[in-house]
């Protein structure tokens, strides 16, 4: 398990290498509030989708560990 985690963080970081930090920033900000805009909150809406939320809270939450320093 240890070794996928390595192996997907090197994946990681080439892939985003190119692109610019504000860009991973703003990406990961809008990602998150989607995330917030479709997490269910005990309301049946049109927006409502459990599916969208958690997948915008990964992807978000990946772009920021893209760009986390490796120590």
């Amino acid at each position: 398990m240890l070794m996928r985690l390595v192996l997907l963080d090197r994946i990681l970081r080439k892939l985003t290498e190119t692109v610019s930090t504000d860009t991973i920033h703003a990406t990961a900000i809008c990602m998150l509030c989607v995330h917030l805009a479709t997490c269910e909150y005990g309301v049946s809406a049109f927006l409502v989708s459990k599916t969208t939320s958690v997948n915008a809270a990964v992807i978000g939450s990946i772009c920021l560990a893209s760009r986390m320093t490796a120590d």
